[in-house]
């Protein structure tokens, strides 16, 4: 799947839940919580990786809800982008741009 169809999933899943339609200021709640727990996240993974690699189950776990939180605030940045009108794929080549990478 691609980024552009992975956003209009995005968009209609959340439009389909009526979750779609909460206001920017919400919104931000979201992505603020979210970077908490993904701070949490973090954590627990470097936790985890700093012990020996026994316990692979562990790792995977940890890993496993890492992605889940970030997956998250991927959909919130996603769903706030475009409630802007703002496309996150040119956002992405604009800001390459800025940075001098083509």
């Amino acid at each position: 799947m691609d980024f552009k169809e992975y956003t209009n999933q995005t968009i209609d899943f959340y439009r389909d839940k009526g979750w779609y339609e909460y206001d920017p200021d919400v919104r931000i709640n979201f992505l603020r919580q979210g970077v908490d727990q993904l701070i949490r996240s973090v954590d627990e993974t470097e936790k985890v990786l700093a012990e020996p690699l026994e316990n692979k189950q562990k790792i995977a776990e940890t890993k496993e809800l890492l992605s889940d939180d970030l997956g998250k605030l991927l959909d919130n940045l996603i769903i706030l982008a475009d409630k802007y009108d703002l496309n996150l794929e040119k956002l992405m080549d604009d800001h390459q741009n800025k940075r001098g990478i083509n």
